[in-house]
Protein backbone atom coordinates (compact mmCIF):
# COMPACT_ATOMS: atom_id res chain seq x y z
CA UNK A 1 0.00 0.00 0.00
CA UNK A 2 1.29 3.70 -0.73
CA UNK A 3 2.23 5.53 2.17
CA UNK A 4 -0.78 8.76 0.98
CA UNK A 5 -3.16 5.91 1.67
CA UNK A 6 -1.46 4.64 4.60
CA UNK A 7 -1.85 7.55 6.45
CA UNK A 8 -5.69 8.74 4.80
CA UNK A 9 -6.28 5.26 6.75
CA UNK A 10 -4.49 6.43 9.66
CA UNK A 11 -6.61 9.38 9.62
CA UNK A 12 -9.71 7.34 8.97
CA UNK A 13 -8.74 5.28 11.45
CA UNK A 14 -7.94 7.38 14.20
CA UNK A 15 -11.26 9.63 13.70
CA UNK A 16 -13.20 6.56 14.12
CA UNK A 17 -11.36 5.25 17.23
CA UNK A 18 -11.76 8.57 18.71
CA UNK A 19 -15.41 8.90 17.79
CA UNK A 20 -16.50 5.39 19.34
CA UNK A 21 -14.24 5.52 22.43
CA UNK A 22 -15.90 9.16 23.52
CA UNK A 23 -19.42 7.31 23.74
CA UNK A 24 -18.18 4.99 26.78
CA UNK A 25 -14.86 5.11 28.15
CA UNK A 26 -15.46 2.92 30.82
CA UNK A 27 -16.93 0.24 28.45
CA UNK A 28 -14.53 -3.16 29.02
CA UNK A 29 -12.52 -4.24 25.38
CA UNK A 30 -13.51 -7.77 25.69
CA UNK A 31 -10.23 -8.64 23.47
CA UNK A 32 -8.34 -6.86 26.09
CA UNK A 33 -9.06 -9.02 29.33
CA UNK A 34 -9.11 -6.28 31.94
CA UNK A 35 -9.36 -3.27 29.86
CA UNK A 36 -11.17 -0.78 29.45
CA UNK A 37 -12.12 1.78 26.51
CA UNK A 38 -10.22 4.26 28.70
CA UNK A 39 -7.29 2.12 28.66
CA UNK A 40 -7.25 1.15 25.41
CA UNK A 41 -7.04 4.81 24.19
CA UNK A 42 -4.39 5.73 26.90
CA UNK A 43 -2.29 3.00 25.45
CA UNK A 44 -3.07 4.23 21.71
CA UNK A 45 -1.82 7.67 22.77
CA UNK A 46 1.21 6.22 24.71
CA UNK A 47 2.19 4.29 21.87
CA UNK A 48 1.60 7.43 19.21
CA UNK A 49 3.99 9.26 21.98
CA UNK A 50 6.76 6.59 21.81
CA UNK A 51 7.14 6.83 17.77
CA UNK A 52 7.23 10.56 17.92
CA UNK A 53 9.90 10.61 20.70
CA UNK A 54 12.32 7.73 18.96
CA UNK A 55 11.73 9.89 15.71
CA UNK A 56 13.19 12.88 17.09
CA UNK A 57 15.60 11.32 19.35
CA UNK A 58 16.98 8.62 16.94
CA UNK A 59 16.72 6.75 20.08
CA UNK A 60 13.98 4.51 21.89
CA UNK A 61 12.61 6.40 24.66
CA UNK A 62 14.30 5.40 28.30
CA UNK A 63 12.68 5.27 31.25
CA UNK A 64 9.59 3.46 29.36
CA UNK A 65 6.59 4.59 29.72
CA UNK A 66 5.90 8.26 31.26
CA UNK A 67 3.67 9.32 33.84
CA UNK A 68 0.49 10.41 32.11
CA UNK A 69 -2.31 12.79 33.73
CA UNK A 70 -5.27 13.98 32.53
CA UNK A 71 -7.69 12.42 30.43
CA UNK A 72 -6.99 9.78 27.66
CA UNK A 73 -8.88 11.15 24.94
CA UNK A 74 -6.52 14.77 25.33
CA UNK A 75 -3.67 12.27 25.39
CA UNK A 76 -4.64 10.62 22.15
CA UNK A 77 -5.74 14.09 20.70
CA UNK A 78 -2.23 15.38 21.70
CA UNK A 79 -0.43 12.58 20.51
CA UNK A 80 -1.98 12.10 17.29
CA UNK A 81 -1.50 15.81 16.70
CA UNK A 82 2.44 15.47 16.88
CA UNK A 83 2.25 12.00 15.24
CA UNK A 84 0.79 13.16 11.84
CA UNK A 85 3.08 16.59 12.39
CA UNK A 86 6.43 14.78 12.58
CA UNK A 87 5.26 12.32 9.50
CA UNK A 88 4.29 15.09 7.48
CA UNK A 89 7.65 16.58 8.51
CA UNK A 90 9.65 13.54 6.96
CA UNK A 91 9.63 11.46 4.07
CA UNK A 92 9.06 8.02 4.28
CA UNK A 93 12.08 6.80 2.89
CA UNK A 94 14.12 8.88 5.63
CA UNK A 95 16.15 6.84 8.38
CA UNK A 96 14.69 6.47 11.51
CA UNK A 97 14.80 3.95 14.31
CA UNK A 98 12.51 0.68 14.84
CA UNK A 99 12.78 -2.00 16.27
CA UNK A 100 12.84 -3.90 12.66
CA UNK A 101 16.29 -4.14 12.00
CA UNK A 102 15.75 -4.64 8.04
CA UNK A 103 13.70 -1.34 7.63
CA UNK A 104 15.31 1.74 9.81
CA UNK A 105 12.81 4.25 8.23
CA UNK A 106 9.93 6.78 8.88
CA UNK A 107 8.05 4.36 6.33
CA UNK A 108 7.86 1.76 8.87
CA UNK A 109 6.21 3.58 11.29
CA UNK A 110 3.41 5.34 8.95
CA UNK A 111 2.72 1.74 7.90
CA UNK A 112 2.66 0.11 11.61
CA UNK A 113 0.65 3.09 13.17
CA UNK A 114 -2.15 2.53 10.40
CA UNK A 115 -1.94 -0.89 11.68
CA UNK A 116 -1.84 -0.32 15.67
CA UNK A 117 -4.94 2.26 14.78
CA UNK A 118 -7.29 -0.35 12.75
CA UNK A 119 -6.23 -3.10 15.22
CA UNK A 120 -7.42 -0.98 18.24
CA UNK A 121 -10.49 0.47 16.24
CA UNK A 122 -11.95 -3.70 15.92
CA UNK A 123 -10.77 -4.49 19.62
CA UNK A 124 -12.57 -1.69 21.08
CA UNK A 125 -15.80 -1.96 18.35
CA UNK A 126 -15.47 -6.32 18.95
CA UNK A 127 -18.50 -7.02 20.43
CA UNK A 128 -20.80 -3.57 19.76
CA UNK A 129 -20.60 -4.17 16.10
CA UNK A 130 -20.46 -6.61 13.20
CA UNK A 131 -17.20 -5.61 11.25
CA UNK A 132 -16.91 -6.86 7.72
CA UNK A 133 -13.55 -6.77 5.85
CA UNK A 134 -13.24 -6.83 2.43
CA UNK A 135 -9.38 -6.21 1.69
CA UNK A 136 -8.30 -2.71 3.75
CA UNK A 137 -12.35 -1.70 3.50
CA UNK A 138 -13.83 -1.90 6.35
CA UNK A 139 -17.55 -1.97 6.62
CA UNK A 140 -18.78 -1.58 10.45
CA UNK A 141 -22.57 -2.21 10.54
CA UNK A 142 -24.89 -2.03 13.66
CA UNK A 143 -26.32 -4.74 14.60
CA UNK A 144 -29.63 -3.37 15.70
CA UNK A 145 -29.37 -1.49 12.26
CA UNK A 146 -28.94 -4.81 11.10
CA UNK A 147 -32.04 -6.82 12.65
CA UNK A 148 -34.09 -3.88 11.56
CA UNK A 149 -33.79 -3.71 8.40
CA UNK A 150 -33.54 -7.78 8.35
CA UNK A 151 -37.40 -7.43 9.76
CA UNK A 152 -38.36 -5.32 7.19
CA UNK A 153 -37.41 -7.88 4.32
CA UNK A 154 -39.10 -10.65 6.19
Amino acid sequence: MEYPRLLACLDADYTRLRQVAARELTAPVPSCPGWSVDDLVQHVGLVYLHKVSAMRQGKFPRPWPPEVTGPSLDLLDREYAQLTAEFAARKPDEETITWYDPEQTVGFWIRRMAQETVIRLLAELEDKKIIAMKGRNIAILDQKKLERQAALVN
